[in-house]
């Protein structure tokens, strides 16, 4: 376990991650399913590889096939070919990477360099659960949360084109914090959610076998989540989860953006080695959830995640509004307008046996 001292710690640095490197890395994130997680730049997304995140409402952003170019894969600023009239599209389509046809590599393949210093490869991250920051009046006021993926097979190494299944793999961390920011002379955090998993996903971005389907996808890991507390306010608990998602509508991988869609994710799990800190945990979670999103590519959505526990009697709702306020600054702030409400037992991990209600209101990265 965690002391508090660390949790703290780590809590802060998720605030920096969020406001000082959240947007730039979901910019150029590509996406997985998860239903929820639009980015609030809206990249290009290439078929085969643009997901809705569990809900259908996070996106990937443009990767290369295996084995070849993609039509959508953006190009660094100094090979991109500027069109005049597709500059004025909020989600024009990037020019292709012209640095492939003469060097036989794709440009996004290539580390990045971050302050002459840290050197990684972005085009591997993307947004895996929601991003946001958002305040209220009830205690703890105020919540976050950062969540990343990282693919750890790429697309274009030799074991991809002969298995390109296996680029399925993910890593990912995310985190939920209730931060009392009314608490006293010093801000005390309340409690925090650490969930690290290791993933698979299966990715169709043109299934057709259900009537109005336009996508499907199936994602499934092992998850871990700890409070990082000590003594009797020690959580914790392990799970493998399988969770497909259906999207009907606009599937958010065609040049064309803004059109409307349902994605509807659910999720069911069990319990993996002991849950001693807290043996009554699936009487109020129970051993599954269903998140739906409903809205427009660009617009308006509404995200909506019920679990009940396992009599049924014990369950939580959660509802996400979230409208792009690039929309209403004419494309310079890149942010989402974000307000949340939720209602029973188990918003924190800490008082999974209590039930709250609370509406806040903030703005997030990722949606």
């Amino acid at each position: 376990m965690l002391s508090s001292d660390m949790v703290k710690s780590i809590a802060a640095t998720g605030v920096l991650v969020i406001c000082c490197l959240g947007a730039p890395a979901a910019a150029q994130a590509q996406a997985a399913p998860v239903v929820h997680g639009e980015p609030a730049t809206r990249p290009s997304v290439t078929p085969g590889r643009g997901v809705p995140n569990w809900l259908g409402g996070e996106e990937e952003a443009a990767k290369p096939q295996a084995g070849g170019a993609s039509a959508e894969i953006p190009a660094p600023a100094s090979a991109v070919t500027v069109d005049s009239a597709a500059s004025t599209q909020p989600f024009a389509t990037p020019a292709p990477d012209a640095s492939r046809a003469q060097t036989g590599e794709d440009a996004r393949e290539r580390p990045r360099v971050e302050t002459g210093m840290l050197e990684y490869l972005a085009v591997r991250f993307a947004p895996h659960e929601p991003m946001y920051f958002v305040a209220g009046f009830a205690e703890p006021t105020s919540k976050f949360q950062f969540s990343l993926k990282y693919q750890v097979i790429g697309d274009e190494g030799s074991l991809a084109r002969a298995a390109p299944w296996v680029t399925g793999f993910h890593l990912a961390y995310s985190q939920t914090s209730f931060w009392d920011l009314a608490g006293g002379e010093s801000n005390p955090f309340f409690d925090s959610s650490y969930r690290p998993e290791v993933l698979y996903l299966y990715e169709q971005p043109d299934a057709k076998w259900l009537p109005g389907l336009a996508r499907f996808d199936v994602q499934t890991g092992l998850r871990h989540e700890s409070n990082g507390q000590e003594g009797p306010d020690s959580r914790s608990l392990n799970m493998v989860y399988v969770q497909p998602v259906f999207t009907f509508g606009d599937p958010g991988t065609g040049a064309a953006r803004g059109g409307f869609f349902v994605a509807v994710a659910p999720r069911v799990w069990g319990y993996v080695f002991n849950l001693d800190d807290n043996p009554d945990i699936a009487e109020y979670r129970g051993y599954g959830d269903l998140r739906v999103v409903a809205g427009w590519r660009g617009g308006w959505q509404l995200s909506a995640l019920g679990r009940m526990g396992n009599d049924w009697d014990k369950g939580g709702l959660e509802l996400s509004l979230s409208y792009p306020l690039r929309n209403i600054t004419r494309g310079n702030l890149d942010l989402y307008l974000y307000g949340q409400f939720w209602t029973g037992y188990g918003e924190s991990l800490l008082e999974y046996e209590e039930s709250t209600t609370t509406f806040r209101l903030g703005v997030a990265i990722v949606r």
